[in-house]
């Protein structure tokens, strides 16, 4: 059995990996390469999610999107509250770029 000398190592060694298979699961280019076949980025946005967190202008929220809880942030100078439903519009590493309903 590995023991390890810090918990926070693992999960250090393991967050590029989770980076990369976000980046294929929402179809976006890795160092350059050509988008994954058969993911087309535009299905996985302009969908709508549900915010978890509130979130305030600069500030990071959650939303549950997808099955999932992430973090979300909006550029928009509002604040959106828990169990508001959004369009989630872009993502930024694994943060969802969201936009309130209008």
């Amino acid at each position: 059995m590995i023991q390890l000398k810090s918990p926070n190592l693992l999960a250090r060694a393991l967050a590029p990996f989770a980076l990369v298979l976000n980046r294929i699961a929402f179809g976006q280019t890795i160092s350059g390469q050509q988008p994954v076949p058969g993911v087309d980025q535009a299905e996985n946005f302009d969908k709508e999610a549900i915010v978890e967190e509130e979130i305030r202008p600069h500030c990071l929220g959650r939303v549950h999107f997808q099955a999932t809880s992430w973090p979300a942030r909006c550029k928009q100078e509002v604040i959106l509250v828990p169990g508001q439903i959004v369009h989630v519009v872009g993502i930024d590493n694994i943060t969802q770029l969201v936009e309130p309903l209008e």
